[in-house]
């Protein structure tokens, strides 16, 4: 299978992307809480 490892890693880096965008809009609402406390910078 030729070229099944780029597309598994692909597939992985997608998924990390994915993984920070949601964290990141986590945060976000998190974030305009009222009596939230700021997430880390």
């Amino acid at each position: 299978m030729s070229g099944g490892e780029e597309v598994w890693l692909r597939m992985s880096t997608d998924r990390s992307s994915v993984a920070v965008w949601i964290i990141e809009q986590w945060w976000a609402f998190l974030g305009e809480l009222p009596g939230a406390t700021s997430p880390p910078a």
